[in-house]
């Protein structure tokens, strides 16, 4: 039987003393200090409950990063507009996308199209604002530069295990030398339907054949072009009000309201200097006056983007109506009227 210890106004467990404190059986209070692993309990505790919340505690992981057409992400225009798409696990869905930014610093967004993105599946189109300026001499063959890309999922920054083929591990290069740039708009003031000229350097829409580059005028946010090789591309210009500008007549030749593409003429003359179009009519309600300009290209095999358009002294293009006063009839008096007869 055990008994109390000695010397203790203490009868049974629970009891309490004249100090205020309760003490229980002396076997209870010998056990505390004679077994020497009491005291590492709690330590051995913590890694088991570690192990536990592992499967809870899932670091998102970028796997792959593509562009338009399945390529590698080698030509990206200094004037943004480039497609680019990730996918991995935990990485975020069109409702909940992540943050996706570029550079060392993490200046250069690249903004998520939610109605082309899905869960772990994200469609982004790279910001020109703080993109690397181009060479102000114009090198064909290019120049490059190659920023690392960070997608941060509910504040933190997710793995990458991409392995590039060509360029480097999870990283975009911006060809700095080769990149389309628009230098001088000929035609500042056009008329609705009017044709539109451009120079520059890279922008060659070609004479025959699908159009290569389209030029959009728009108010508000920037327009973004859904030809990039895949099925789900078209990106959303909510936000925008534009005016179309074909190269091609008949809608672009898509082959419903026009003719086939391999078949169809330019509307204007176009080498890799000048470019040219035909606007839309204003229509719909859209009223003329001051347009920002947009150039993209379409069929390119590097998939670059946007035209660069930091060299132009004005973006701005004045859309006139084209629906001037009429001359009203010439009124004949009696006398002349007797004369004809």
């Amino acid at each position: 039987m055990i008994s109390p210890r000695r010397g203790s106004s203490f009868s049974g467990p629970g009891q309490v003393l004249k100090s205020g404190r309760t003490k229980g059986w002396s076997v209870a209070a010998r056990s505390k200090t004679s077994d020497p692993l009491a005291h590492l309990a709690p330590m051995m505790a913590r890694p088991l409950l570690c192990i536990l919340y592992l499967p809870f505690a899932r670091s998102a992981v970028v796997k792959d990063i593509w562009g338009a057409n399945r390529s590698e992400l080698l030509y990206a225009s200094s004037g943004g507009g480039t497609h680019v798409y990730l996918s991995g696990a935990d990485i975020g869905s069109a409702f909940a996308p992540p943050t996706i930014l570029m550079g060392q610093q993490g200046k250069i967004a690249c903004n998520v199209q939610p109605f082309t993105s899905a869960k772990n599946r994200m469609h982004c189109i790279i910001s020109g604002e703080n993109a690397p300026a181009p060479l102000p001499d114009y090198h064909p063959s290019g120049q490059f530069v190659s920023l690392p890309i960070m997608v941060v999922v509910r504040g933190r920054p997710a793995e990458c295990w991409h392995e590039g083929k060509v360029g480097a591990d999870c990283q975009v290069r911006f060809d700095i030398g080769g990149s389309p740039r628009v230098l001088r708009v000929l035609t500042q003031t056009v008329e609705s339907a009017g044709t539109l000229r451009l120079s520059g350097k890279g922008i060659d829409g070609g004479l025959r054949g699908a159009q290569r580059l389209a030029a959009t005028l728009y108010r508000g946010a920037v327009p973004v072009l859904g030809a990039c090789g895949e099925k789900d591309c078209q990106a959303s210009n909510m936000g925008a009000e534009t005016l179309g500008c074909y190269s091609r007549p008949d809608a672009g030749g898509d082959g419903v309201s026009g003719g086939a593409q391999d078949t169809l003429l330019a509307t204007s003359f176009s080498d890799t200097t000048r470019f040219g179009c035909v606007l839309d009519r204003l229509a719909g309600g859209l009223p003329g006056g001051f347009f920002n300009i947009s150039l993209s290209t379409i069929a390119d095999e590097q998939h670059r983007g946007n035209a660069y358009l930091g060299f132009l002294a004005t973006k701005l293009v004045d859309v006139s109506t084209g629906m001037g006063s009429m001359p009203t009839p010439m009124r004949t008096s009696s006398r002349v009227s007797a004369c004809l007869t």
